[in-house]
């Protein structure tokens, strides 16, 4: 379930807040020599709360705080093998993500934004054992993106993300690190 709201504290000024519950999903599974293995994974609750500033139409400036309870879903999963049941410690703790956003309509055809967001690793040190492979340890992620109106039905859109790079080492001098780049381009089409 998600549930949101809005309201307009002034011409310039809009307070939102939402809310989206633990997302239920099917066990993950998978078949080996011995027999099958699997573990249900649920995505976590999450609530926010944003305030956007237009001083005027062509400009938005948006903050935002996110709380994600990955320790629910994330810090003990049972494992079912074919010998039985066992717990596995991800160890994952709750993530506090702070976000800031400025869209800049540049024309009536070209629209820019960037975009900055923060959240400390759910994983620790502690927890590197556990969650080799895991994508989850970045903690700064940089946006960019510009949408161009090519007709009065059709625009294009492209976006770049940047997650920074970092490493979550633990005292054995086991590691995760990751740093990603991702691009986007989209076509819209409407009546």
């Amino acid at each position: 379930a998600t549930l949101g709201l809005t309201y307009q504290l002034s011409d310039a000024l809009r307070l939102g807040a939402s809310y989206i519950s633990e997302q239920s999903m099917s066990d993950f599974k998978w078949n080996t020599t011995t027999g099958r293995y699997s573990m249900e994974m649920n995505a976590p609750q999450t609530f926010q709360i944003g305030l956007a500033y237009m001083p005027n139409p062509g400009l938005l400036i948006e903050a935002d705080i996110k709380r994600i309870q990955f320790s629910e879903v994330l810090d003990k999963v049972t494992l079912k093998t074919p010998g039985g049941s066992t717990t596995m410690n991800f160890g994952w703790d709750d993530q506090t993500v702070f976000a800031l956003g400025i869209q800049k309509k540049l024309n009536d055809k070209t629209t820019v934004r960037v975009g900055y967001n923060y959240g400390e690793s759910p994983i620790g040190p502690e927890d590197v054992a556990n969650n080799y492979g895991s994508l989850a340890v970045t903690e700064q992620h940089l946006t960019l993106g510009l949408t161009r109106q090519f007709s009065k039905k059709v625009s294009g859109s492209l976006s770049y993300a940047h997650a920074f790079n970092n490493e979550v080492r633990n005292s054995a001098g086991n590691s995760i690190e990751l740093e990603q780049n991702l691009v986007n381009f989209q076509i819209s089409y409407s009546n």
